[in-house]
């Protein structure tokens, strides 16, 4: 089986999802993946899988059409058994061009949009474009993966044919993955960020707590980087930024921190918070869309409520201590390995690229 995985864009958990599956496809697949020349080494390089890529310098016309270019180019000449496609960008481009070349080349068609537009808090008028667009380009695609219960019923509320969605949970690797003890300073308890500076991840709610919360007990590193320009930076001492790492590179992170904070307004899953627990960091996340479902609520973290009880966090994390997260460690990894595992995630994907391609040869 050739199968063709498409992406606009692969920054943060899409690199993670494709690295996870193209590593286990490639054991017996023959598989290639359509990725931005600029995210080239978001990827891991390995034996039977081949990298093509499209110009991109933004989310503008001349990349999306050096994206559909690439795309048609490939289908016509190379034939994929399957098409994965990943994101909503590259779900309205590659399926807008596998509509034209229906009467020549018809792959399986599977789409995972990593979070629908429409359960992104937008005016009415945008929401049901994007609820439009979905449901034009549904004919097309053979199954849409959501990645939470939350995504498939937000989804089947907007009119989207149950029969074509699946809940596969993303999936980590969980090999060789240690976990020390919280890195300890002075008896300071360390905190992490990790995520766009942006209203999704609700990193203005970030700051609203960090401001609130003791210099002298309290670290916090934060990672990643803002979408615009314009945002605000802590310069307080205890506060540090690092800018974007890689996977790897933010592992000892996850080892040393003892909580990770997550304020994100929504996520159709939550991967940060999955790879976190998987270090055994307890995570203290908004109570909202898909996080209750990555989440123990007093298990493996904390559900709480970002935008109306800061103060009440505040008062969370002053009464926990270093010990008591600790506590938590051995809840979190097993949660995840029992749940999220790339296993579990690699399994049901080659399941559904089976049964769909068993189906479609009945019909040839």
């Amino acid at each position: 089986m050739k199968i063709l995985h498409v992406a606009e864009t692969i920054k943060g958990g899409v690199a993670s999802v494709i690295n996870t599956l193209i590593v286990f496809q490639a054991k017996k697949d023959t598989v290639c993946v359509l990725i931005p020349d600029s995210q080239a080494n978001e990827l891991n390089k390995i034996a039977n899988c081949q990298q093509y890529y499209f110009r991109r310098t933004g989310r503008n016309i001349g990349s999306f059409l050096s994206l559909l270019k690439q795309f048609f180019s490939f289908v016509i000449k190379e034939k994929p058994d399957v098409v994965h496609i990943h994101s909503s960008f590259a779900g309205v481009i590659a399926r807008f061009a596998l509509m034209v070349l229906y009467p020549i080349r018809r792959p399986i068609v599977i789409y995972c949009p990593h979070a629908f537009s429409f359960i992104m808090p937008n005016s009415n008028i945008k929401r049901q474009g994007y609820i439009w667009i979905e449901r034009l380009l549904q004919p097309i695609t053979d199954k849409i993966i959501c990645t939470s219960q939350f995504e498939l019923q937000q989804a089947i509320a907007c009119g989207m044919n149950k029969h074509k969605l699946q809940v596969i949970y993303n999936g980590i690797d969980l090999v060789n993955m240690t976990t020390p003890s919280p890195y300890l300073n002075n008896q300071k308890i360390h905190l992490l960020f990790v995520g766009r500076f942006d209203r999704q991840k609700g990193y203005d709610l970030l700051l609203q707590l960090i401001k609130k919360l003791d210099k002298q007990r309290f670290d916090l590193t934060i990672i990643g980087a803002p979408v615009h320009d314009n945002v605000e930076k802590l310069t307080q001492s205890n506060v540090v930024y690092k800018g974007w790492l890689t996977y790897k590179e933010i592992i000892p992170y996850f080892q040393h921190a003892a909580v990770l904070l997550m304020p994100s307004r929504w996520e159709s899953f939550g991967l940060v918070a999955v790879e976190a627990q998987s270090f055994g960091l307890p995570v203290v996340a908004n109570h909202c869309s898909s996080l209750p479902e990555v989440i123990l609520d007093k298990k493996t973290g904390y559900l709480v409520n970002f935008e109306k009880d800061i103060d009440n966090i505040v008062e969370l994390l002053n009464n926990m201590t270093i010990v008591e997260w600790q506590q938590m460690k051995s809840d979190c990894i097993q949660f995840v390995t029992s749940y999220f595992s790339a296993e579990k995630m690699n399994e049901a994907i080659d399941d559904l690229y089976n049964n769909l391609n068993d189906g479609k040869k009945q019909y040839e």
